[in-house]
């Protein structure tokens, strides 16, 4: 649909008034929802309408229709649109996600582009300048447009990709066209694997599932740390994609039968990130998961990383001592590595020698000398720890306790003076003891080594746009961890979920951490000895001070930064 309010034989451009006067004269809202909305708006300091849009009042169609017809502009509803091909293609990915705006016809020799904000003259420069033929702004739905980019250059101009989001007489055709291309046919599957990492990239997924079904091969994203369904791509063409993936990983094409392990790198939009990949076979056919690690962010400083002043005063405490080791515990995906890596920046110091053994470096840091393992040329964490020890270190970072060997050099080396950080799988800092016991180290060099765990979890964070205040049960809330003291402290009060354009309607963007840290104290150190179960270590170590995983997580959440259900969601 395209409307031109100036068509109406209006000559200039209608005088701009009032969004809301505009809202009630077309009767879209009421003077009381109006109302609502600008007392909701003065506290939050959003426009009025968003403020609108996300309470329901108007849809967003209806607020850029109004928006556009206030300026006289003309508005184009994509949705109900179809966008010419030719056209969607004369602005490059990288500008028409820079200037939210795509090609979507022509008016005789003129480009139709439909734009988020038409009335940026630069914005329209660049695209004169870069298609080099006059322009016709029209105003659409930012959300809109941002798809018709994604169905447009997430395609990489085969039809592979496009199958995502496309109907399925369209999927039909393009189906007929991939496999009537055959004298070129492994160049439209090699840009759409290309294609699709750089879509994870740019979604801010940390992994890719490409996981076989019986008739088709789906594909999703874990974003957040939660999986996505992202595409589906036809059976015929499921061999081929799992194909040029494992060749791009650097696995054995001719084995389907047994798991690999696959390493590459790529460069997306200047990003360096590496890819670590397993394959394995299924009823359905070989599946793939890809872990993507983006090397441009850079190691975060240790203040940012959502720790409490007193757990970060702890855990600062443990790590600055000359010796022992800290350990960093969480399932997969938790961001031990990140924490690491920022405990690592607070202690670099020209007059140390650190080293670190990890699989894989993850950051590369100035000064820091910095070993791969390669299990295939013989270099574990066991026998390169043993070579290391020999190259007088100050610091050790070891990436993970996998084995008894491992555990037992760690431990040997934090009790001959050196300070060892590294990681390791348990559900709590008080089930850490009990874990390194199980792989083969004994009690009293657990309390004689350690100085301290630190166990984390990553929450959604909500999003600040479409959050709204919810009350939460006191039995819920006690369950966490809550005290009458805390519900008289400072807070903002709990909130929920909702949804909305600027977090892709999942309710949260971005995620942060919730921590615990055990210091080993001598009542601790005593009930590890004693072989204390995890629960009585934990039930000493809070009355010790430690603030546990459920108590940080709902003192943050009564703060707004997440959810209780998102709480629940990591904890189980």
């Amino acid at each position: 649909m395209l409307t031109d309010p100036l068509d109406s034989g209006a000559t200039v451009r209608p005088a701009r008034r009032r969004l809301g006067d505009r809202l009630l004269e077309r009767g879209l809202v009421t003077a009381e929802e109006l109302a609502l909305a600008v007392e909701e708006q003065l506290a939050t300091r959003e426009r009025l309408g968003e403020a609108l849009v996300r309470r329901g009042a108007i849809t967003e169609v209806q607020l850029v229709l109004v928006l556009a017809d206030n300026v006289g502009l003309r508005f184009v509803d994509l949705d109900d649109f179809a966008i010419d091909a030719e056209a969607s293609r004369a602005l490059k990915e990288h500008f028409a996600r820079r200037l939210n705006a795509i090609g979507i016809g022509w008016d005789g020799e003129r480009l139709l582009v439909a734009m988020a904000n038409p009335a940026d003259v630069f914005a329209l420069d660049d695209i004169r300048t870069l298609v080099r033929v006059d322009v016709v702004p029209l105003m659409a739905v930012p959300s809109q447009i941002a798809r018709a980019i994604d169905l447009v250059f997430r395609s990489g101009g085969d039809a592979e990709v496009a199958l995502a989001a496309a109907s399925d007489e369209l999927r039909a055709e393009l189906v007929v066209r991939v496999e009537a291309r055959r004298e070129d046919d492994e160049a439209p599957v090699i840009r759409f694997v290309n294609e699709l990492i750089a879509r994870a990239v740019h979604d801010g997924a940390s992994d890719i599932h490409i996981e076989p079904t019986r008739n088709d091969l789906r594909i999703r994203f874990r974003v957040d740390g939660v999986l996505r369904d992202v595409m589906s791509v036809p059976e015929r063409l499921r061999q081929r994609v799992v194909s040029r993936t494992k060749i791009l990983t650097e696995m054995d094409i001719a084995d389907r039968r047994a798991p690999q392990d696959g390493r590459a790198s790529m460069t997306v939009d200047g990003r360096r990130v590496d890819m670590r990949a397993v394959s394995f076979p299924t009823t359905n056919g070989e599946a793939i998961v890809i872990r993507l690690l983006d090397k441009s962010g850079g190691v975060v400083d240790i203040n940012e990383l959502d720790f409490r002043p007193a757990t970060l005063a702890t855990y600062q405490r443990c790590y600055r001592q000359s010796s022992g080791a800290v350990l960093v515990t969480g399932p997969t995906g938790s961001g031990k590595s990140t924490t690491l890596y920022a405990t690592l920046r607070d202690l670099h110091d020209p007059e140390r020698n650190i080293i670190t053994v990890e699989d894989p470096v993850e950051y590369e840091l100035d000064g820091i000398k910095q070993l791969q393992v390669e299990p295939k040329a013989g270099v574990t964490f066991a026998s390169a720890l043993r070579s290391l020890l020999r190259a007088d270190p100050d610091i050790l970072l070891v990436g993970e306790i996998r084995d008894q060997d491992t555990a037992r050099l760690t431990i040997d080396a934090a009790l001959t003076g050196h300070l060892v950080l590294t990681s390791l799988h348990t559900k709590s800092a008080a089930a850490t003891p009990a874990r390194l016991v199980k792989i083969g180290v004994e009690p009293f060099l657990v309390t004689s080594a350690v100085q301290c765990v630190l166990a984390q979890r990553l929450a959604r964070r909500l999003c600040d746009k479409c959050r709204r205040p919810t009350k939460v049960p006191d039995a819920v809330l006690a369950r966490l961890g809550w005290t009458e003291a805390d519900r008289e402290g400072d807070h903002l009060g709990f909130f929920s979920p909702v949804g909305c354009n600027a977090c892709g309607n999942a309710g949260y963007s971005g995620r942060f951490a919730i921590h615990e840290v055990m210091a080993i104290t001598d009542r601790v150190a005593e009930a590890i000895a004693e072989w204390a179960p995890p629960p009585e270590v934990e039930r000493v170590a809070v009355a010790e001070g430690m603030t546990t995983l459920n108590r940080d997580g709902v003192l943050k959440a009564a703060r707004g930064l997440t959810s209780i259900e998102e709480l629940h969601r990591i904890a189980s």
